[in-house]
């Protein structure tokens, strides 16, 4: 996987945490709505969504309209490609109107990760996607508290109930095997 630099701006504990996990788009070409550039309350929690796009770069293109005031801190192609948008000790615009385990407001304590995916439940999550997917989640626990009870769903969070159904056919069962299969071994 190519690695570029986020920013220079970025703090040196991101830089350490990087270089295994994405290709940063640069910062002067994500955009983020002004209160998603606020820090927030630290990870405690993975939400998954679909992007409703058919390529990887139709789903960076939404993300760098201005008007479309959404974001998600990773972005995972079908190939396994993993794009980062914004940084982690940011808060990302991703969970909208929401609430997990009594909590509202999920933006706040969690990390957002767009998966290319229709959403349609015929699209289907290859092979290479729910590998990128577990292998981020995994290098996020090396640094962060998630729990499997806390990796879910944007439709299991949204509020209200049945507002969002992201990302439909997406085999969270799956994701839990593959994330108690790695080691810090394996990411080397």
């Amino acid at each position: 996987m190519t690695i570029v630099g986020y920013s220079s701006k970025i703090c040196k504990r991101q830089r350490r945490f990087a270089p295994t996990l994405a290709t940063f788009i640069p910062e002067q070409v994500a955009t983020f709505p002004p209160e998603c550039m606020a820090t927030f309350s630290g990870i405690r929690s993975v939400v998954l969504h679909a992007s409703t796009q058919y390529t990887l770069d139709a789903t960076i293109r939404v993300f760098q309209y201005p008007t479309s005031l959404v974001s998600a801190h990773f972005i995972v192609g079908k190939e396994g490609r993993v794009f980062q948008t914004v940084p982690l000790e940011r808060r990302a615009w991703h969970a909208g109107t929401s609430q997990l385990d009594g909590e509202t407001d999920v933006n706040n304590f969690s990390v957002g990760i767009e998966l290319v995916n229709l959403n349609d439940g015929i699209d289907p999550y290859p092979d290479l996607q729910y590998e990128a997917v577990a292998r981020l989640i995994f290098q996020l626990r090396q640094r962060y508290q998630i729990p499997d009870g806390r990796i879910v769903s944007h439709g299991q969070i949204a509020l209200p109930p049945g507002r969002k159904s992201d990302p439909i056919g997406f085999d969270f069962e799956r994701l839990y095997m593959l994330l108690n299969s790695f080691s810090v071994a394996t990411l080397r």
